[in-house]
């Protein structure tokens, strides 16, 4: 931004937690925060592209209680609000999130193995849509060896949309659309003394932030970081998602982006106190609408 001095800005991010056992059953967690985030190039973590500035909150609260020695219940709600700077191109968005999960030890039939169902309920709203999500899951977590293990999640989803539609004429009306399908998904890991590595794909429904509505969103990435020596290490990362929406399926607007991530870095330890690194990001976003 050296050359484009109006883009000058002061940022900033607050993040607080706590947590509190109130018995050796009993966790309760919350946490809030804020960010103010100027950049004009910036990008959501789904992929979608978001060329303005945001002001944006978010809080979470989840509880979890160990039902018996071999089996947890979880219950978690978050709510994010993000309000943009160029509010005629992107709309305020307010998101809320609701979850209820219950895990299993399978120890007793597959070693190091958790047996994991939920139900999971998130609403999207802007001034002129409201997208609820409705989902069900059940999965496997398991370390089948001293260095692999994976996660796999799946079920289904009722999707409901609703949006307000404007004709040529100006003519304003809502419109109502309701879809089902599948989500899900899937993890490996690797682990050892020197080299970690993930694998990871995932399909689900993803709040489109700024936009009107929802996404169907797609993806895989991968991840490895190694250590050469005691001071020396690396990392490399790469990720491809795919963002789509038929106009008024889950947004008001269609939307179609390919996103393709690829990063990696250099860190170097002088001392434990003192070290110097040095990373590389590409990013490329294909819009498949224009």
């Amino acid at each position: 931004y050296v050359r484009n001095a109006n883009l000058d800005s002061v940022d900033y991010f607050g993040q607080g937690g706590l947590g509190y056992r109130f018995d050796p059953r009993l966790t309760i967690t919350s946490g809030a925060g804020y960010v103010r985030n100027s950049r004009p190039d910036r990008i959501d973590v789904t992929g979608l592209a978001l060329k303005t500035g945001s002001d944006k909150q978010n809080y979470q609260l989840s509880g979890s209680y160990a039902v018996s020695e071999k089996s947890t219940s979880t219950v978690s709600y978050a709510y994010t609000q993000e309000n943009f700077d160029n509010s005629t191109a992107y709309l305020s968005t307010s998101v809320q999130n609701a979850s209820i999960s219950q895990d299993y030890d399978l120890d007793r039939y597959l070693r190091q193995t958790k047996l994991v169902g939920s139900f999971g309920f998130s609403r999207s709203l802007t001034t002129i849509s409201q997208v609820s999500d409705y989902t069900a899951t059940v999965g496997l977590l398991r370390k089948f060896h001293e260095l692999w293990g994976y996660s796999l999640n799946a079920g289904g989803r009722f999707t409901q949309s609703e949006f307000v539609s404007t004709t040529q004429q100006g003519v304003s009306s809502t419109v109502s659309n309701s879809d089902q399908g599948w989500v899900g998904n899937l993890s490996l890991t690797y682990s050892d003394e020197s080299l970690n590595g993930a694998l990871t794909f995932d399909h689900d429904i993803s709040t489109a932030a700024g936009g009107t509505g929802a996404t169907a969103r797609t993806g895989v990435s991968t991840s490895l970081s190694k250590r050469f020596s005691r001071e020396l290490s690396g990392n490399f990362g790469m990720g491809y998602s795919w963002n789509k929406s038929d106009q008024n399926q889950f947004s008001a607007q269609a939307i179609d982006e390919r996103y393709l991530n690829l990063t990696c870095g250099l860190r170097y330890d002088f001392t434990k106190d003192v070290s110097l690194e040095g990373n590389y990001r590409f990013s490329s976003i294909n819009y498949g609408q224009t």
